[in-house]
């Protein structure tokens, strides 16, 4: 005989909870990755354009150039992600506080 008030008797709401929690993960993913596919065939508009009008100026497309000097140095740690070591390194370079030199590392990221 089952008591009353069991698990087998009525339902679990965690479980419940838990099974549309899940369910709006997977409703949440799906709208970002349709996000994703959305912007990236947006970019590809974008860059087909572009390509078009350098085409049509006579010019060709060129990366930016590769940033030089001690930023180059600071920049390198940070996309490392040692983002301590650039803080140090941009205060020995600049001289600045700790302060200015962590808000200055966080914006090169």
């Amino acid at each position: 005989m089952v008591a009353q008030g069991s698990d087998t008797d009525r339902e679990r709401p965690g479980r419940r909870m838990g099974q549309a929690g899940g369910m709006e993960d997977a409703l949440q993913a799906q709208q970002t990755s349709a996000r994703i596919a959305d912007l990236n065939g947006r970019l590809e508009a974008i860059e087909w354009n572009i390509a078009r009008l350098l085409t049509q100026a006579g010019m060709a497309w060129e990366q930016p150039p590769a940033p030089t000097g001690p930023d180059a140095e600071v920049l390198a740690l940070v996309r490392a992600g040692k983002t301590i070591e650039a803080i140090k390194r941009y205060r020995e370079i600049t001289g600045v506080g700790l302060a200015e030199a962590k808000a200055a590392v966080e914006q090169m990221g």
